[in-house]
Formats: structure tokens, C-alpha cells, sequence
């Protein structure tokens, strides 16, 4: 179990990105679910640096709603930072990359999006010679993470870190975790330690009383 004691301005945000960041444990797992309240745009950019699935239970807004698409499912050049497509598949007859930015930039043909099935559900808006859409890459990761808000990975991996979270819940209260009897900065930190020792400890004394052979 990894544990850090932080003064009250360190917010969760922070820790989140700290641990995929900096955190060791980081480069060898391979997902990591959390709560909504861990969400920064930097945690997740670095985690897709290191190949880490990142689940956040909750965030604020909700799920995408099916009458809206995602700025995600436009198709991006991985080496230009370009628009290649849109969601149905048209190409651009215009865009551009603003690296320093991140913002894309693109405009389509009027035809195209005047026919398009999807045009009320898109993102592009309209110009007096085309249709014309921009976001960044801020707009783009959020669009990208609630898009999974809802499937059965999500669910799955939600439940997971709900009954994860009972743990610090336990700590809490047993251990007087949130009205520590020590002060200044090394003695919590033992006293956290410690607790999480203790917590170990008689969770697997539990689990090899449980699969001791019954007495006669």
C-alpha cells in the first residue's frame, strides 16, 4: 500500500498527478483507478505517457450524453497534430496545429456536413464557406475520459476502487488517522505507517484463521 502525509493545501488533484508523475509505483502498473476528485488534465497526459490506464469514478458533469460527440472522435494525425477526419469520416479541406496552444483547427465542406446524419450532434459550427471546428487538447482529454463514463470498464474498475476505498475508511477510524494524537512532520508519518502495518496484520491474521483446518 503507498501512503504520503501532506499539509491540508496539497490537494487530491495534486497527489494524483504527483504519483503518476513522480511515483515509482507508476511505471509498473499497468491501470489505476481513483476517485473524480484526483482528475487533472496533466495526470492524465502523463499517464498516457507511460501507457497507464487511468479510471476516475466520477466527474463533475456526468457522462456524454447520446446526443453529443465527443471533440475525441475527431481523427488526429499523430505526428502533424492535425484534424484527418471527422467522426463520419470526411476529410478536412482545411487544418492546422497550434502546437504551442494546443489548439486544432479545421474546416469542412458545406456539402459534407449539410448531408452528414450526425451534423446535429457535432461539434462544428457554421461559416459563411464552410463548416469550421476548434478545440484543445484540454477539450479533447476531458471529451476522452467522460466517454468512458458509463461502459463496463468503468463500472467495473469504479466498484473496484469503492471497495478499496473501505480501506482508508478503516484506518480512519480505528487509528485516529483524522485526529492524530502526535504532531510535527516525522511522527504522523510514523504513526500512518505504523497503522497501515497493524491494518496488514491483522487482515492476515484474519485470512489464516479463515483457512486454517477446523479443530474436532
Amino acid at each position: 500500500m503507498h501512503a504520503d502525509l501532506k499539509e491540508n493545501t496539497h490537494s487530491d488533484a495534486q497527489f494524483g498527478e504527483d504519483f503518476v508523475k513522480e511515483h515509482p509505483l507508476a511505471d509498473e502498473i499497468d491501470t489505476l483507478a481513483v476517485d473524480g476528485a484526483y482528475y487533472r488534465q496533466e495526470t492524465v497526459k502523463h499517464a498516457d505517457g507511460k501507457d497507464l490506464e487511468i479510471n476516475f469514478s466520477k466527474m463533475t458533469g456526468g457522462p456524454v450524453s447520446d446526443d453529443y460527440i465527443g471533440v475525441d472522435q475527431f481523427e488526429i494525425d499523430p505526428e502533424t497534430g492535425e484534424i484527418t477526419r471527422c467522426p463520419q469520416g470526411y476529410e478536412p479541406t482545411f487544418a492546422i496545429y497550434d502546437a504551442e496552444k494546443e489548439i486544432y483547427t479545421a474546416k469542412f465542406y458545406k456539402d459534407h456536413c449539410e448531408q452528414c446524419p450526425l451534423l446535429n450532434q457535432c461539434q462544428v459550427k457554421e461559416q459563411k464557406k464552410a463548416y469550421h471546428v476548434s478545440f484543445s487538447e484540454t477539450k479533447r482529454r476531458t471529451d476522452q475520459t467522460r466517454a468512458k463514463i458509463g461502459t463496463k470498464r468503468h463500472q467495473d474498475l469504479s466498484n473496484f476502487q469503492a471497495s478499496v476505498e473501505g480501506v482508508p475508511s478503516v484506518l480512519k477510524w480505528a487509528y485516529r488517522l483524522e485526529d492524530l494524537p502526535v504532531r510535527g512532520r516525522v511522527r504522523p508519518k510514523i504513526w500512518l505507517y505504523a497503522s497501515i502495518i497493524a491494518q496488514n496484520f491483522k487482515r492476515c491474521t484474519k485470512h489464516l484463521k479463515k483457512m486454517a483446518p477446523a479443530t474436532i
